[in-house]
């Protein structure tokens, strides 16, 4: 078996490429709260997109402090993921609307989460600036740790 550390630049390019989802934690009261999500990356940057209100988002009303972590098998090597930071609704329209349509391109095809939700671009947008879902966050890192284990 052989470890290897990744750099953070090593990180964002395999999120990019080979893995897709994870694991996002909060903190819901002084308590951990962890869900499935995928993501997307753009411009050097994490982003969820999330289509409904409920514990998340109030635990996110409160303390935006996260943690995401992944774990994926890719041929003869298992690569673990776990990235620290807090995160901020996106609010900048050019931006949604790019994030929007890489999660249409790249997630809602793999993603049974999203089957039957809407895949026109424009009216998810509109749907997050009228506050009808939650919307696009982005993940601001504090720290990335990663390992790929080579068997």
């Amino acid at each position: 078996m052989i470890l290897e550390k990744l750099s953070p630049e090593q990180v964002l390019s395999l999120l990019s490429s080979r893995i897709w989802r994870g694991f996002l934690a909060v903190v819901d009261d002084n308590r951990p709260y962890c869900f499935p999500v995928a993501h997307v990356v753009h411009n050097n940057m994490l982003y969820f997109l999330f289509t409904k209100y409920g514990r998340k988002t109030r635990a996110l009303e409160k303390n935006n402090n996260v943690c995401y972590a992944c774990l994926e098998r890719v041929e003869n090597m298992y690569i673990s993921v776990i990235v620290e930071g807090r995160l901020e609704k996106e609010k900048d329209i050019e931006v949604l609307k790019q994030v929007v349509d890489k999660f249409i391109r790249e997630i809602f095809p793999r993603d049974p989460y999203f089957k039957g939700f809407s895949s026109d671009r424009d009216t998810i947008v509109q749907m997050i600036v009228d506050g009808k879902i939650p919307g696009v966050y982005k993940l601001v890192i504090h720290n990335v740790d990663a390992l790929i284990v080579r068997e």
